[in-house]
């Protein structure tokens, strides 16, 4: 499962509710566990849901003691509110997950491309190719914002792109959308406040038409703090 499925398919809000099927669900989350943006969006569902069963248990409760005080909630009452009082308490441990993940995964940056006039400061042009080839070095400032150019040569038009920055374990750090227009020309990605680690990184660029999406072209390359 990818991003674009999962955001047409509600996951998070589907997942939050178990209204998803076992397969789709096990997708779902080998896939939020590398997206930042689904954990993001998971955390406020569930925080969400948690939310609302509580106040429809508090709802209840208030309900059956105004009828009576002295008497125990009815059956019908008490089957009603049986499973948000079970569910609460897992919602609120995923909850915990997801946060403990936030803390360890960067969320990413939405980004606008910039035009070649626009591009001031350290900027590193990519050497083109779809795949493969010589990988460029980059030595910046350690958190210093700067610009990656890139050429889209995709072998199949789309007429949309979605370009990512991503790191070495696959975590989205910059998200940029990219109209045919603009990947006609040399297209440049700011990355506004640098990077916290020296390594690894891609840019991933994916087509996109529709709900359809096909990953069309990844660089590679290796960043470099300067002294």
């Amino acid at each position: 499962m990818n991003h674009t499925e999962a955001v047409r398919l509600q996951a998070a809000e589907k997942y939050a509710l178990g209204d998803l099927s076992q397969a789709v669900r096990e997708e779902y989350e080998e896939h939020f566990f590398d997206c930042a943006e689904c954990a993001l969006d998971l955390k406020a569902a569930v925080a969400f849901v948690a939310a609302t069963r509580e106040v429809l248990r508090e709802e209840g409760r208030a309900t059956s003691l105004a009828r009576d005080p002295d008497r125990v909630p009815i059956f019908a009452a008490w089957k009603r509110f049986f499973r948000p009082l079970v569910a609460v308490p897992v919602f609120a441990a995923l909850l915990l997950a997801v946060i403990y993940q936030q803390t360890r995964m960067p969320s990413a940056r939405e980004v606008t491309p910039l035009a070649a006039a626009q591009v001031s400061g350290s900027s590193f042009l990519l050497k083109s190719g779809l795949r493969g080839g010589e990988e460029k070095t980059i030595q910046v400032p350690r958190d210093q914002a700067f610009t990656i150019g890139f050429d889209i040569t995709s072998l199949q038009s789309f007429p949309n792109y979605l370009c990512q920055l991503e790191d070495a374990k696959g975590h989205v750090l910059v998200r940029m959308p990219v109209s045919s227009t603009q990947a006609a020309d040399t297209v440049y990605m700011p990355v506004p406040g640098g990077l916290r680690d020296s390594g690894t990184y891609s840019v991933v660029v994916t087509g996109t038409e529709g709900s359809a999406s096909k990953e069309v072209q990844r660089r590679t390359f290796t960043v470099e703090f300067l002294r």
